[in-house]
């Protein structure tokens, strides 16, 4: 049984390797050709959760499968405490940088 699982699992990985591998536009040599210019279209710099328009806040989809971050209590609360305390916690209102992953969000 196990046997079988694992030989369907290699396969199965095969396939998705190949698949992604013929997808992906190639240079010369041969690497993936990532020139051009790249673009967010989301609002994942604000939430990366689903969230309606609020001060200072654009309406976004979420970029998060499943649509929600599983957060612990206390985190959730954080969340909210963050949240609440933008106008003058968030660095962008100092006049400073975002810091990553959220500046590869930002337009």
């Amino acid at each position: 049984m196990l046997i079988r699982f694992l030989a369907a699992a290699g396969a199965l990985a095969a396939m998705m390797s190949s698949a992604l591998a013929q997808e992906l536009p190639r240079t010369a040599s041969g690497r993936p050709d990532l020139q051009g210019i790249w673009q967010v279209s989301n609002r994942a710099s604000v939430d990366i959760e689903d969230h309606a328009a609020r001060w200072g806040m654009p309406a976004g989809r979420s970029v998060v499968d499943g649509g929600e971050v599983p957060y612990q209590d206390w985190a959730r609360e954080r969340q909210r405490e963050n949240f609440r305390n933008r106008a003058t916690a968030d660095p962008l209102n100092n006049c400073y940088l975002p810091g990553t992953p959220r500046i590869m969000y930002m337009p």
